[in-house]
């Protein structure tokens, strides 16, 4: 109560792009996000550092018949990008899948340990729709399609 005066800005040449995103991003019901078919793991920064590796996020496990499996992605992989967005966090990779309509194609580049030392390579998925929200569509017909977030 004491303090008068502070203030924050944001320079326009980050916020224009945010702010474009926004007013241009469609918003997507559950059941219309795309799916990748991966089960991530944030790894402490240390580890990264430690042991050298690329900073994303590991891939701990893979789908069978999921879209990232189909596109070539395996586990031990390292998520890097995400439709072009830098991914450090398994939140940042959700929102650059589920922002995009299922059967989008998307860019996912990784990180792979090839010959001892790790090779960046990227892929082109087809996003799939959640099964778990398909299997619940299909259960109740007559349910309306969720809310959007």
């Amino acid at each position: 109560t004491d303090i008068e005066g502070i203030c924050f800005a944001i320079p326009i040449s980050e916020a224009t792009p945010i702010l474009e995103d926004l007013m241009t991003r469609e918003i997507l019901a559950d059941n219309e996000k795309g799916y990748l078919g991966v089960t991530v793991s944030e790894l402490d920064s240390a580890i990264f550092r430690d042991y050298n590796w690329p900073e994303g996020v590991y891939v701990a496990s893979v789908s069978k018949d999921r879209a990232a499996a189909k596109a070539g992605l395996y586990q031990g992989d390292i998520i890097t990008h995400g439709n072009g967005e830098q991914v450090t966090t398994a939140n940042q990779l959700v929102n650059a899948v589920t922002s995009q309509r299922y059967g989008t194609v998307v860019e996912i580049t990784l990180q792979r340990i090839v010959n001892g030392k790790f090779d960046e390579f990227t892929y082109s998925v087809t996003l799939q729709q959640n099964p778990e929200l398909l299997a619940s569509t299909d259960a109740h017909p007559d349910t309306p399609s969720p809310e959007p977030r």
